[in-house]
């Protein structure tokens, strides 16, 4: 039957099956926006609260955004060091000995006793 299917030269390649998609717009309703929107808010909000409070602001810089206000034990502790002098809040960072790294105010009584224990403690202890 002429024209009603091409006859291809033995020579030439086969053509690839190509299927056609067709894309149309995604409808989202009301509850599926607000469950999307739930879950995005809650992966943020995971993510500030894992570092605890008083911990370093995970970002670009090394500086605190807040003091932790409870005293740690410093049996807990391992070392300390101040904040970079260019952040907006001085603070003396904690670390314990499971690497948590706690902001604490340098002006209260029981961050300077921390500092004084960990300054005569060893190096390697």
């Amino acid at each position: 039957m002429p024209g009603s299917r091409r006859e291809m030269s033995p020579h030439a390649a086969p053509r690839p099956k190509t299927e056609q998609i067709e894309l149309t717009d995604v409808k989202m309703t009301a509850p599926k926006a607000a469950f999307l929107a739930a879950a995005i808010v809650m992966a943020a909000c995971a993510v500030s609260i894992s570092a605890g409070p008083g911990s370093l602001h995970v970002g670009d810089s090394s500086c605190c955004k807040r003091f932790q206000h409870d005293s740690i034990r410093l049996i807990l502790l391992k070392r300390f060091y101040h904040t970079p002098t260019d952040c907006k809040l001085q603070a003396v960072v904690l670390v314990t000995k499971s690497e948590k790294m706690i902001c604490a105010d340098p002006n209260k009584s029981w961050v300077r006793r921390a500092m004084q224990h960990l300054q005569k403690k060893p190096q390697g202890a």
